[in-house]
């Protein structure tokens, strides 16, 4: 089995899951992160070697000495999936990353056509909102061919507080404000609006628009132009969202962003109970022509369960030569139907 490929924040909790489930299914792979000391630990942990890079110190040239592929676990992806996917281009390694800002996703699949000439793949986006977001709507658009739209809502059940990348990411999408896709580009709209969902029990919950990537996986895979993505938000929560929303001008700066993040993920610790479920509800719903709509629903794995599941699953059909070269989704690899059984309970 090929084992050389790369887990850059190798010590954070998708990172460590993804490691885990590697192991088990007889991969070795090399570890990376920012830290010297976690990277140490790490090594007499699982006994895999490891690197490190700093984003703030330098280019990561030597990083990728001996690497066929490499999957960026490190948020916040604003300061990491440029400089990582751009020096994986240009030394022909296939890239991979967990980015939910839809801003960085962007960018990695403005180079589609560099990728495609240069006969290598990159997978940007595959957060637990894009992986099971495209397949619940691919399966829904074998149903109704021709969908003129999508909605996905994601509901935590029992969540576990979100990890210091993930809080990274929360603010940098903070940062690009509430977003749409409409007749196939990003649109802004008025933030953390809210409104009423229903569960999968028959619930009422509230909900509100975020900007993740999904926006970019569901356009790119089944050229829906319009597509709006929700996640379940109680109504102290969406009230912090939206004073947080004034601030928007200041998170322009690193250090505003930085202590955001820190606190947000501080405060998370203190509010929520440790869980060993932290399962998700999903609600995708695609409208046809005709004006009617059809919902799939989904409970899914915790979100670094799921992307245990599914990465080592696509960095071994990767290396096998199952992709295409260019930039493109996880869906368009696996089945949307094997990444859905992957996911589920």
């Amino acid at each position: 089995m090929d084992n050389n490929w790369l887990i850059y924040g190798a010590n954070g909790q998708a990172g460590q899951a993804i490691i885990q489930e590697a192991c088990k299914l007889g991969f070795r792979p090399v570890m990376a992160g920012r830290s010297p000391q976690k990277m140490a630990d790490l090594c007499v942990r699982h006994g895999l070697d490891t690197r490190v890079w700093n984003p703030r110190k330098g280019t990561p040239g030597q990083l990728l000495r001996g690497i066929r592929l490499l999957v960026n676990c490190a948020g916040p992806y604003r300061e990491t999936a440029g400089q990582l996917s751009e020096v994986c281009l240009q030394k022909g390694v296939h890239y991979l990353d967990l980015s939910g800002e839809s801003q960085s996703v962007e960018s990695v699949f403005s180079a589609h056509q560099s990728w495609v000439v240069k006969g290598k793949t990159a997978v940007p986006g595959l957060c637990p909102e894009s992986l099971v977001g495209e397949a619940l709507v691919a399966r829904l658009v074998e149903q109704v061919p021709g969908a003129v739209s999508a909605r996905i809502v994601a509901k935590p059940v029992n969540s576990q507080p979100a990890s210091p990348g993930r809080s990274a990411s929360f603010v940098e999408s903070l940062a690009a404000g509430c977003m749409i896709r409409q007749q196939g580009s990003l649109k802004q709209v008025a933030p953390y609006r809210q409104l009423q969902m229903i569960d999968a029990e028959g619930k009422s919950f509230s909900a509100t628009r975020v900007a993740g990537s999904e926006l970019t996986a569901i356009w790119k895979s089944k050229a829906i132009a319009n597509i709006e993505a929700f996640r379940a938000c109680k109504t102290a929560e969406l009230a912090s969202l939206r004073f947080l929303s004034y601030f928007r001008p200041l998170l322009k700066a690193r250090p505003v962003r930085s202590f955001m993040a820190k606190s947000l993920w501080q405060l998370q610790r203190l509010q929520n109970e440790p869980s060993s479920q932290g399962s998700i509800f999903w609600l995708a719903t695609v409208e046809g022509q005709d004006g009617k709509s059809h919902h799939l629903s989904l409970q899914s794995r915790s979100p670094e369960e799921l992307i245990a599941r599914t990465v080592p699953e696509l960095v071994r059909r990767i290396m096998e030569g199952h992709s295409q070269p260019g930039v493109t989704t996880a869906g368009n690899i696996l089945e949307p139907g094997h990444i859905l059984k992957l996911a589920t309970l």
